[in-house]
Formats: C-alpha cells, structure tokens, sequence
C-alpha cells in the first residue's frame, strides 16, 4: 500500500512539472499603429496596448509629412487610458507617416513601425451592410 502511495505522489509531481516552468509564449509584435480617414477632415489612429505595458503608461503621437520630414506631435498632453485618437488632419493635402511613443514613468521612448496614409484616401466603411 505505501508503495502504490508513493508512486501516486510521483505521478503527481511530475506531472505538475512541466505547469510550474511553463512561461507564456509571446510573439515580437510593434504597436501595429493603423490609420483610418473618417472625414476629408478627420483620420481616426488606432494602436495595440500590450498585456506587459504597465498600468500608468501613456502616448504621445506623431506624424510626418515627408520620408526626412520633422515629426509633428498632434497630442497635446499624454494619451491616457486609451489606445486611439481622432487628428483632425486635411487627407488631401498630404501623405501622412504616424508614429506613436510610449511614455514610461515619464520617459518617452522610441517603438517600432509606423503607418503611412497616402494623400487623397478616401473615407469608406470597412463594414457594409448587406
């Protein structure tokens, strides 16, 4: 009986092993920064907010008009609690590269990829009705 006992527990034991090492797999994803018109006036500018971002982190966002352009910041204070915003930018004007910075106990910070919007794109509805 102490026999089939400890060979219970070893069972047991090895197989919560492998549950107590695992590590959750996570894939090397850049803030996936996308651009919508809504209006000729009006781009909406969506991006990914990861499960390991602390709570406190906040944006600021970007844009240039040309490849060598100077970034413009559009936000006036950091982006908080939210990970979209609406520029109130002329599509026609323009080509615009967003580029969005996280900011980390104060400390804005670089991330990678951006979105550029060609000139002349025109709002339209990604759903439609049937």
């Amino acid at each position: 009986m102490k026999y089939h006992r400890i060979t219970f527990c070893l069972i047991i034991f090895l197989l919560l092993l492998p549950a107590v090492n695992a590590q959750r797999k996570m894939e090397r994803l850049d803030r996936g920064i996308v651009a919508i018109p809504k209006s000729s006036s009006q781009i909406y500018i969506s991006w990914r907010h990861f499960a390991t971002d602390p709570d406190d982190i906040a944006y600021n966002l970007y844009y240039k008009t040309t490849e060598a352009g100077t970034l413009i910041k559009l936000n006036i204070n950091p982006i908080t609690n939210s990970t979209n915003y609406t520029a109130s930018l002329n599509t026609s004007s323009a080509t615009y590269t967003f580029v969005i910075k996280s900011i980390i106990n104060g400390v804005e910070k670089d991330e990678p990829g951006s979105f550029t919007l060609p000139q002349n794109t025109v709002a339209s509805r990604i759903v439609h009705d049937f």
